[in-house]
């Protein structure tokens, strides 16, 4: 009796699972590569097939909530970068047996060199998990010169640079003539970089007997750390019409379409000099200059201010920002100091090799006493890199006259007073008069009035409940530059508010719904831009981590800093601008 009791109950259970587990045992998903050898700057293809064979009396819906399911990408991060992806989805009918197969595709970049394993990649099923097998790729170090003769060759005018000492950068890359929309990426690490405009050019010569393309950019660099350490390699990206076999996902990719390419330079050493005096400024000249708002040869009242404003002009010097002039005012007891934030600017001179970087600064000084007053002079240290020695800006030493106030109570003299009622004068009794008029008490009232008013709204706001996915874009002006969207993505990590600021900006830049989805955007820069494949690739990138999960192991702040990088180098077709991080045009001969 037991035994039968046992063999029902099991009867039952699998009746009730088999749906499930036939949908699972008739589920395969497999892994395919090509070609399994390549360089580093190559890129290969992956493809993860999942097949399904279902009887069409089995419910549906199971099958629809499996096909909403994506691999998970995230064990691919350590070893690759995910370029761009496509999906194809097909059905047949065979003997009253549905059959339906999807197929993810995706470009893959290795991240070093190796033999690399493609790591078992799982799809979640209701019943359980279905994972794909290990696939090796062998990925062999990137050879200077390739077998066309390609080469990128990269140089700086002075490898013993002192700390913040501009020095020329320049790459250079030897080509055929055969890719297009290629970017130069100078090293970041430890620099920083000006493009100089000028610089950028390309040329045709005769090299060994062929004809070459020779394509040269310069930069303006400015180390940050000193020391003896590796400048990292430069890099220059493309397209470049891939030859390799046609038969890779059974004809649904056209390899006859540009595939992304990579050339790597050498990695340069430096032997950064370290700082000799502090504050530290190297430059070719710099010049201290100040300018008064009020004539002070004559005579200045106490308790009026006066605008003092001091510039710092720098020739030949880096890209660092200029050291605050607060600290070299000599600290006075009868003078009240008061300064805002300096203004500062950086342009590229006529030469188109150096630049002037200026650093403006006012002070409001208010004399607090009646009598003379001596400004001391104003020294500034900075090197001179012509000479190699320290040099000083400095501003001459200069007197204020301060006269009584009409306007203010005035002491009586202790001349005129006796030795113990001048005794009982204090140093400084001069008050100012704070009544107000009628008028500024209209506009007192008013603006509490106002004051009131925006509390209760905040407090209203705060007590609203808004969408979850309605993410917050600060102050949209008429015209979104990238200068917003950067001021946008330094206020935030949160991905979701990152995918709105890039909705709002390509909304207000190329009058796309500002609804768009991000595999539409990336399309659609694609299409209609120039020199944005690394930029689509990057908004995909994101669109990945918002909807595959793993949000938590993206590394946000590399992937904001590249793609505003990436960015700067699109231009629209329509208007041909190039953006100056992008090559001239690299076919003259065309």
């Amino acid at each position: 009796m037991m035994r039968l009791i046992t063999l029902f109950f099991y009867t039952v259970l699998f009746s009730c699972c088999w749906p499930a587990l036939s949908v699972h045992a008739a589920s395969a998903l497999t892994a395919r590569v090509e070609p399994t050898s390549i360089t580093q700057d190559e890129t290969f293809n992956l493809s993860l097939t999942l097949n399904f064979a279902i009887d069409p009396k089995q419910s549906g819906n199971q099958l629809d909530d499996v096909y909403q399911q994506s691999p998970d990408l995230t064990p691919l991060q350590a070893q690759f970068n995910v370029l761009g992806q496509t999906v194809s989805e097909s059905t047949q009918v065979i003997n009253g047996k549905i059959t339906r197969q999807k197929i993810w595709y995706y470009e893959l970049e290795p991240k070093k060199t190796g033999q690399l394993t493609i790591p078992a990649l799982t799809l979640d099923f209701s019943s359980g998990a279905i994972r794909s097998q290990p696939i090796t790729v062998t990925v062999k170090p990137a050879s200077a010169t390739k077998a066309d003769g390609s080469r990128l060759e990269v140089s700086v005018s002075n490898a013993q640079p002192y700390l913040y000492e501009p020095i020329y950068y320049t790459m250079r890359f030897i080509h055929r003539g055969e890719l297009r929309d290629l970017q130069a990426l100078p090293p970041s690490e430890n620099v920083l970089i000006k493009p100089l405009p000028d610089s950028n050019k390309s040329v045709q010569q005769i090299i060994n007997g062929e004809a070459m393309i020779v394509s040269e950019v310069t930069y303006l660099l400015t180390p940050l750390r000193s020391g003896d350490w590796q400048l990292p390699a430069g890099q220059i990206v493309g397209q470049k019409v891939d030859s390799r076999n046609s038969s890779f996902g059974g004809g649904f990719f056209s390899f006859s379409s540009p595939r992304p390419v990579t050339f790597r330079s050498d990695p340069i050493q430096l032997n950064v000099q370290p700082a000799q005096h502090q504050p530290w400024l190297p430059a070719q000249t710099v010049a201290l200059t100040e300018q008064w708002e009020s004539d002070i040869k004559g005579e200045v009242m106490v308790g009026v201010p006066i605008i003092r404003s001091l510039t710092l002009s720098v020739d030949g010097g880096g890209t660092q920002p200029l050291p605050d002039l607060t600290e070299y005012l000599p600290e006075q007891t009868d003078l009240r100091v008061r300064s805002p934030a300096p203004e500062t600017d950086w342009q590229l001179q006529k030469d188109g090799r150096s630049g002037r970087s200026s650093l403006k600064q006012s002070f409001s000084l208010t004399p607090l006493q009646v009598g003379t007053m001596n400004l001391p002079e104003i020294r500034f240290p900075w090197w001179d890199l012509k000479s190699n020695s320290l040099q000083w800006a400095t501003l001459p030493a200069q007197t204020l006259t301060v006269v009584p106030n009409p306007t203010l109570a005035q002491p009586t003299p202790a001349a005129a007073l006796s030795p113990v009622a001048a005794a009982a004068v204090p140093a400084v009794t001069y008050v100012e008069n704070i009544a107000f008029s009628p008028l500024q008490y209209g506009l007192l009232s008013a603006a509490l009035l106002a004051l009131f008013a925006a509390l209760g709204q905040s407090i209203y706001s705060r007590n609203t409940v808004r969408p979850v996915e309605s993410a917050p874009v600060n102050n949209l002006p008429k015209r979104l530059n990238q200068t917003w969207l950067r001021q946008q993505f330094a206020g935030t990590d949160d991905l979701r508010h990152l995918r709105h600021s890039l909705q709002h900006y390509a909304h207000h830049r190329w009058a796309v719904p500002v609804s768009i989805t991000l595999p539409q955007l990336a399309l659609y820069v694609l299409q209609h831009c120039q020199n944005g494949n690394s930029f689509a690739a990057l908004i995909q990138q994101l669109d990945q981590v918002l909807y595959g999960g793993h949000a938590s192991e993206f590394e946000v702040k590399a992937w904001k800093a590249e793609l505003l990088i990436a960015l700067s180098n699109v231009t629209d077709k329509t208007t041909g601008s190039q953006a100056l991080s992008t090559f001239a045009p690299l076919n003259p001969a065309v």
